[in-house]
């Protein structure tokens, strides 16, 4: 099964957080602190501050320090592409580990990766794809078109319990 890992999840939160707040040229109005994203969002702020460390490594968000500091994106959400998130936060792109191989290690790994003709197809069309989908994309103005239906599948509520949050609180008792 395809799923995106935790660190997936925390890297798109904060980086739509910054886009949601930086319509106006790419930069942000006043910088978002990673603090406040965390209570905000009951995300864990240390493993926040990792993901931060990440994306900032690869350029697609910096800093700010002192007194009014914090994060926000280095270039327009239209200009920050799916492919680029993944890659900074989880490395290659690669559906399957031998695809991600050198020649001279994947020698070594050959009759594990039997199905790497067709697997390397699929990878490229992944990465195509994925290179086409930039963070503006995933940007809405409203609650409603958030959650707006798509080819066929009806308008739901973000209350409703069927909607899951992408991240849940871990101190917050389930209530019944």
């Amino acid at each position: 099964m395809f799923h995106l890992t935790r660190k997936i999840d925390y890297g798109l939160v904060l980086l739509l957080e910054l886009a949601e707040g930086n319509q106006e040229m790419g930069k942000a109005t006043s910088p978002l602190s990673l603090r406040t994203l965390s209570k905000k969002r009951y995300l864990s702020f240390l493993f926040l501050q990792k993901v931060a460390m990440d994306l900032r490594k690869h350029g697609l968000i910096e800093a700010k320090r002192g007194k009014i500091g914090g994060y926000y994106l280095s270039k327009k959400p239209s200009e920050i592409t799916l492919k680029e998130i993944f890659e900074a936060l989880e490395g290659p792109i690669s559906v399957m580990h031998c695809l991600g191989m050198t020649a001279k290690e994947n020698l070594v790994h050959e009759v594990g990766c039997h199905s790497r003709k067709a697997l390397n197809m699929l990878n490229e069309d992944m990465k195509q794809s994925m290179n086409r989908i930039t963070l503006s994309d995933f940007i809405t103005t409203t609650p409603q078109q958030r959650w707006a239906p798509r080819k066929g599948r009806p308008l739901r509520n973000p209350d409703s319990p069927a909607v899951k949050p992408l991240t849940k609180p871990r101190h917050v008792a389930a209530h019944h």
